[in-house]
């Protein structure tokens, strides 16, 4: 049986008392105790899959908080070409109508997944949203790296990051007008 931290029901005689069946919580040194705090936390995610839920429906919204913060500092940039066109639409309108849109989102979510905290479909569906986010977070710090690293190697670095295009021709660049066809 594993331990929590918590004080353990240990088998006992019939002619036993029930105090005498508690087993004592100090079955480790005292050095080797996580606290108080680490431990009432982790049994209190433990105890139960609503409590499991709401963890990380927490750990959503922080997230969907720095996806936000992100979309609009890129927007501000101009290193943003948004490719959701409502996203998109809203972000052209200003950029509380994108927080707004995006509150109220996880917002109607938060209130399904907390309304069936205690179904196993609940805490998947959790798990899913922050797996996803997180992918969203790794997403960000590899678009920030690429700017970082092209800000930092100046242009010769640009052609990598950049589609190829085709060559232009003599005529362009020897400041020539350009040849009239019919």
């Amino acid at each position: 049986m594993m331990s929590l931290g918590l004080r353990m029901i240990v088998p006992c005689e019939a002619s036993a008392s029930s105090a005498a069946c508690v087993a004592p919580t100090a079955d480790r040194p005292s050095h080797q105790r996580p606290s108080s705090l680490t431990r009432r936390l982790v049994a209190w995610v433990a105890a139960s899959r609503a409590h499991r839920v709401i963890l990380l429906i927490s750990g959503v919204w922080i997230l969907n908080a720095f996806d936000l913060v992100l979309t609009i500092t890129a927007h501000r940039q101009h290193l943003l070409h948004e490719l959701n066109p409502l996203a998109k639409h809203l972000l052209s309108h200003g950029e509380v109508f994108l927080a707004l849109f995006k509150i109220g989102l996880l917002s109607i979510g938060t209130y399904a997944l907390l309304k069936f905290r205690q179904e196993r479909i609940a805490e998947l569906g959790c798990f899913v949203v922050i797996a996803t986010y997180v992918l969203v977070a790794l997403q960000w710090h590899f678009c920030y790296e690429v700017y970082a690293t092209t800000i930092n190697c100046g242009p010769d670095v640009l052609h990598l990051w950049q589609p190829a295009q085709a060559p232009l021709p003599a005529w362009t660049s020897s400041g020539a007008a350009a040849p009239l066809h019919p």
